[in-house]
């Protein structure tokens, strides 16, 4: 654990690297928000299990179809273009919620939602350079698990606002916080486009060497 969290510490404190974990986290726990207050928008719509279904699978079937046609249709350099923009107009869909839409529409929405998520394949390059070759492993661990993390908090938060406001409200809400919260991590991904790793980056190692008071 303790070398976990230095390699954490060290990888969060190169501003490109952090730049491009958040840009990574923070969609995603706004995201799922719409999954959280699925249930209940069902039922206020009076859609039953059927919406239910719907409403959870629109958004991965957008991110299914958007990556395919991305990775298939796309070059690597038409893919990096695309990133930005996807990225910064990714929750306004969720906006959209607030005109409380019909769940034909909510559902749409959700679908467009899950399309803009290709913008991941764009940073994957970017993301290969900007960290050192010594600690991708850890960084991909650390991505990995503040995804995950974050991602939990997000269905937790939504889904307890949403037992005394309107569940369209939430979503809108947190399509309104997300696309603010990017527009300040993008000009960040941005300003660290030039950022060099650190120069002593490929002498990090994994586990600080123990000390003890016992011999050889």
């Amino acid at each position: 654990m303790r070398a976990s969290i230095a390699s954490a510490r060290r990888l969060l404190g190169i501003p490109r690297v952090r730049a491009l974990l958040l840009m990574w986290w923070i969609p995603p726990m706004f995201f799922i928000v719409a999954e959280g207050t699925a249930a209940p928008f069902a039922d206020a719509a009076g859609a039953g299990s059927a919406g239910f279904g719907l409403l959870m699978a629109a958004m991965p079937a957008g991110t299914a179809v958007g990556e395919v046609l991305a990775g298939t249709v796309l070059g690597a350099a038409a893919r990096e273009r695309i990133a930005l923009p996807l990225a910064a107009g990714s929750m306004l869909p969720m906006v959209a919620f607030a005109v409380h839409p019909p769940l034909p529409l909510a559902v749409a929405l959700l679908l467009l939602t899950g399309l803009c998520a290709a913008y991941t394949l764009g940073m994957d390059q970017w993301f290969v350079q900007a960290v050192p070759p010594a600690v991708r492993g850890s960084a991909m661990s650390l991505l990995g698990a503040g995804l995950m993390t974050l991602q939990g908090l997000g269905v937790i938060a939504g889904g307890a606002i949403a037992a005394s406001v309107p569940p369209y409200a939430v979503v809108c809400g947190a399509g309104t916080a997300g696309t603010a919260c990017m527009v300040v991590i993008l000009r960040s991904v941005r300003a660290t486009r030039t950022t060099a790793p650190p120069a002593d980056a490929e002498t990090w190692t994994r586990d600080p060497a123990p000390t003890t008071g016992a011999g050889p």
